[in-house]
């Protein structure tokens, strides 16, 4: 069941881009399993707020303006998501999903099906390490000091300091 909020939201990225979404065929599966191979980014950030810490686990991923019926053919194949405005940029759009429930529910099975058989090994790496990430949430490790701090930010730490190279030890 899709959400009245996000099928507003996605109406509102039709109307503003004065598209329809391209249909979602097995081989725009594999387009854009090889545009999130190259230009997605798996990320997760660690966020403090008076003395709580955040983790948000993210997959984000930008194109130019003339690029952006992909993104909106993310946002359709999702069902989840936003697409907005890069900050800083011109001509530029991000498409964000960032709900968790989405991210394990949604993105993991989709990547491991059209890019893992593709991703270079530092992607691979980086998808391993969201969906341990993923999983501890699903396990609430996140809800007590001790779960978020020994099991939840050493993983978020190797991911930020491991960009580029990948430890052997992980």
């Amino acid at each position: 069941m899709i959400h009245t909020k996000f099928t507003t939201r996605y109406q509102q990225i039709l109307n503003t881009f004065q598209t329809v979404p391209p249909p979602i065929t097995n081989n725009y599966k594999f387009f854009l399993a090889g545009l999130i191979e190259a230009e997605g980014s798996i990320c997760v950030s660690v966020k403090q707020t008076g003395g709580i810490f955040k983790v948000d686990p993210e997959f984000n991923i930008c194109q130019h303006e003339s690029g952006v019926v992909h993104l909106i053919g993310m946002m359709h194949l999702f069902k989840t998501g936003n697409i907005e405005f890069k900050s800083g940029s011109q001509a530029t759009y991000v498409y964000k999903m960032i709900n968790r429930k989405s991210l394990k529910e949604k993105f993991v099975p989709y990547y491991k099906k059209y890019v893992w058989p593709y991703a270079c090994e530092i992607q691979r790496w980086t998808f391993q390490k969201l969906c341990e990430i993923l999983d501890l949430f699903e396990q609430k490790v996140h809800r007590t000091p001790n779960g978020l701090a020994l099991k939840i930010l050493p993983i978020v730490y190797q991911m930020n300091s491991s960009k580029g190279k990948i430890s052997p030890n992980s």
